[in-house]
């Protein structure tokens, strides 16, 4: 049974969907993924406060009291102002992804080595057969040869 040009087409159109279904999929899973609740984010914050404050934390207090005296209000405001202070000059951590953990047998090389080991196989002729993949029109292929 031979294969006429327009069902080639649509496996290249199949096989290009795939590809592209492939490549668009971690970046859609990551960007469905929940951010980071607001405590971890300031906890990391205030992992790099030598002084044990925590003023991250410390900007979310709320001052006891539904009227204070200006007293305590000045007070209050001048703690604010400090601790904005201190937050400004914290350094903050550098980001720790942990991969090890999640990926304990660096499976995420295994793209890199299909990638090297494809190219290798194809030897010389590898941008035209990766031009011939993409190309959902099906030009340059012989269909006589193409049989199933």
């Amino acid at each position: 049974m031979t294969v006429g040009p327009a069902s080639l087409r649509w496996v290249r159109l199949l096989r290009l969907c795939a590809l592209a279904g492939l490549a668009v999929a971690p970046l859609a899973s990551a960007s469905a993924a929940p951010a980071a609740p607001p405590e971890r984010l300031v906890l990391r914050l205030d992992a790099e406060d030598a002084s044990g404050l925590r003023p991250a934390a410390s900007l979310d207090d709320k001052l006891a009291g539904d009227a204070p005296d200006p007293a305590t209000a000045t007070l209050w405001e001048a703690h604010r102002r400090r601790l904005e202070r201190a937050l400004a000059a914290l350094p903050i951590a550098p980001p720790r992804p942990d991969l090890p953990r999640r990926d304990p047998f660096a499976l995420r090389a295994l793209a890199l080595v299909a990638a090297v080991g494809t190219a290798f196989v194809a030897g010389g002729d590898k941008s035209a057969r990766l031009r011939a993949a993409l190309d959902w029109r099906g030009a340059g292929v012989s269909f006589e040869t193409a049989r199933f």
